[in-house]
This record gives structure tokens, sequence and C-alpha cells, in this order.
């Protein structure tokens, strides 16, 4: 196992991993340093995603989308979700490779405080990562959403 901190951030990576999908630290360590970075401003964010990048959350619950397609439409729901709660920090990230080079799967715990009620959010987040180059093209989230009832 390959633990490093750079930026803040732990990446836990696996030998095996790497060595399976021909990856070196170098290759993956950009983008996904990028992804996990809380001060991230909107515009870079969409900068890191495909024009045709479709976002999932399976769980998600009503009024929340389950489905968002295309970069304009991810970005406005990103702002609108962002909006909920305000000092947002994540952490606890870790990465790990698959056997297909371009997906990649990530752990983390988030949250905030809500703005409407001022409770705290935590959750704990884990996600699939379709890249197609350096972007990401499929994005699609798994979260606890009985979490979101006691807000």
């Amino acid at each position: 196992m390959i633990v490093i901190i750079k930026g803040g951030l732990i990446f836990v990576v696996t030998e095996i991993l790497l060595l399976k999908n021909s990856l070196k630290i170098s290759d993956i360590l950009p983008d996904l340093e990028l992804f996990t970075n809380h001060h991230m401003t909107a515009e870079a964010y969409g900068n890191l995603i495909t024009e045709d990048v479709v976002h999932e959350y399976p769980y998600a619950p009503v009024p929340f989308a389950n489905r968002v397609e295309g970069r304009d439409a991810v970005m406005a729901h990103l702002v609108n979700v962002t909006r909920l709660a305000s000092n947002w920090n994540f952490t606890d990230i870790t990465f790990s490779a698959t056997s297909d080079p371009n997906t990649i799967f990530v752990e983390f715990e988030g949250g905030g405080l809500v703005t409407a009620t001022g409770k705290a959010y935590h959750q704990i987040y884990s996600a699939r990562l379709t890249m197609r180059g350096e972007q990401i093209a499929h994005y699609r989230e798994f979260f606890n959403p009985v979490l979101l009832l006691y807000l």
C-alpha cells in the first residue's frame, strides 16, 4: 500500500492496482487532487468534466435530482446543492484504482452547516468516476439519504 500526503490530502493506493493498470502515482494525482480540493471554484470544476458529463445520485430523495446530464446542468445543480449549507469540508479521502484504467472509486466524508436550520450535516460518500482523458465523464455518488431527513 502506498500512502501519499500532498497538499493536505491523503491518497491511499495499492501497488498491485497501480501495476495492474500500468499507472504511476503521478498519472492520477493531478486530476484527483483537483477533484478533492474544497476551495475549488465552480468554473475550475467545470473544466474537470466533459461537455456531456453525467452525474448520478441513485439514492437522492425528492426534491433532489437522481440524474443530471451535461456540463451546464451539472454546474447549475452543484451550485444549488452547495448553497444549502455553508462551511463545506471533505476529509478521509481514499481513491481506489480498478481493472479499468478509466474508472476510479473514491470514498470520503463531507459536511457543512445547513443554511436553513444551522444544524451540522455529516455524510459518508462513495462514488465511481469514469474518466475520458483528463476529464470526468461520469460520476455516480452513493450516500445515506436518511441523514437528510433530520436536517
